[in-house]
């Protein structure tokens, strides 16, 4: 979106456009794209925006790293995420590469193994009544993977379980 789409509403002044987008960003934290958005859906010129992103990041409103960290951590902790969904999601946001790393360091190694072998376990209890192992495997590394959890680990906890021997 841009200004000019916007030149049927009236245009804001700074002073009311920076009291909307401050009201916006004090829910929860905001990426960049997310506030540029929002200042052109609610009528602002470009020259507000661009004004208003600086004054909203020397007054700590816009942090796009402690943005990336708390929705990394939130997501994987709240809805059980795994890293390739925050991943993938964090990017829709507009976050760069290393805001995204940064992000993603939130999340320990240990406790996200220690989430996916309580989401798999807890998977596989609710299956009980599939009759045929195999489906059974599959559905619940096909729920995992749809929770963004990589492949490589899925199949470690397979392994751990022994259930990949039991496939055969």
């Amino acid at each position: 979106m841009d200004a000019e789409n916007h030149s049927s509403q009236k245009q804001l002044t700074a002073e009311k456009a920076y009291q909307k987008i401050t009201a916006f960003c004090s829910f929860r934290d905001r990426t960049q794209k997310e506030i540029v958005d929002k200042l052109y859906a609610i009528g602002a010129s470009k020259d507000i925006v661009k004004n208003l992103i600086l004054k909203l990041q020397e007054e700590g409103y816009l942090d796009e790293e402690r943005m990336a960290r708390t929705y990394a951590g939130g997501k994987f902790r709240v809805k059980a995420w795994g890293r390739k969904k925050i991943q993938v999601y964090m990017k829709h946001l507009g976050l760069s590469k290393e805001q995204i790393s940064k992000g993603l360091e939130e999340i320990s190694t240990p406790e996200y193994q220690s989430r996916l072998q309580g989401l798999f376990d807890k998977k596989w209890e609710s299956l009980q009544k599939e009759e045929d192992p195999r489906q059974r495997l599959a559905k619940t590394i096909r729920f995992l993977s749809g929770k963004g959890y990589e492949a490589d680990l899925i199949w470690d906890v397979v392994r751990k379980r022994n259930l990949s021997t039991e496939m055969d």
